[in-house]
């Protein structure tokens, strides 16, 4: 399953203006965390409370058009999304988890790349 295209799918139908990561990935988390663009392991380990392995895994560490969202369950990824910047910026909440009944995020005004920034409802 490609959540990257259903989060991308979700927000085109909403005119661009809202993206709701319960309904978008309906895998069992109990969070999802940001993490912005050159970001390592480290950062990763600080973000979620337990190692994962970001730099492996994705190219989060040296590509500066995706954010990377982690959903965890407990002390595990169990989903996880390098989602294109260009399509809702969510680089301004870097660091921050949000559990599923807050994972909903609004268009904000663009930001310097004319990227929509999303932020929480």
């Amino acid at each position: 399953m490609n959540y990257s295209d259903k989060i991308s799918e979700q927000f085109e139908a909403s005119g661009n203006k809202r993206i709701d990561l319960k309904a978008a990935v309906p895998t069992d988390w109990d969070r999802v965390c940001v993490v912005g663009p050159y970001q390592d392991d480290a950062f990763v380990e600080k973000t979620l409370g337990f190692a994962w392995p970001a730099e492996r895994k994705t190219s989060i560490e040296d590509n500066d058009g995706i954010s990377l969202l982690l959903f965890a369950k407990g002390q595990s990824v169990v989903a996880h999304v390098e989602y294109p910047r260009n399509h809702g910026d969510f680089t301004e909440l870097e660091g921050q988890c949000f559990n599923p009944q807050k994972a909903r995020f609004r268009n904000f005004p663009s930001g310097p790349d004319n990227w929509p920034r999303l932020v929480p409802e």
